[in-house]
């Protein structure tokens, strides 16, 4: 997580942030080598980045502009999941927006993790 959070910080820190429009991709893995504390290992450390004093700053250093965020899981070509569509990052409530989500996804496929996961990606 340390590694996504410096490369969000050179990212946002060029001379083109008040330029132009920053979009991120961010992607976890959850191929057959990722157990479920991994992969919540790896949205922790995702909304723990995100909710960094330095990411916030970063991101949030130019109100003329703003930094679009989508992320995604994969494995392989057949399996990939958008957890968060492209998101407009304006204000740190939407960053806290983006945290909560991440921090709510169900890990499993149980019916009931998919229902919830269901409900709570079509949130935006």
């Amino acid at each position: 997580m340390i590694r996504l959070c410096a490369t969000l910080l050179c990212l946002l820190s060029s001379p083109l942030t008040a330029q132009c429009r920053q979009a991120l991709a961010l992607g976890l893995d959850v191929s057959g080598s990722v157990d479920s504390r991994e992969y919540q290992l790896q949205l922790n450390g995702l909304a723990a980045a995100l909710r960094h004093p330095d990411v916030v700053n970063l991101i949030l250093s130019n109100p003329t502009t703003f930094v679009r965020v989508a992320i995604f899981e994969w494995s392989e070509t057949g399996h990939q999941r958008l957890l968060l569509d492209w998101t407009d990052i304006r204000a740190s409530a939407d960053l806290h927006r983006i945290e909560q989500r991440l921090q709510n996804i169900c890990i499993g496929s149980n019916s009931a993790c998919e229902t919830q996961n269901a409900l709570l990606l079509r949130k935006v």
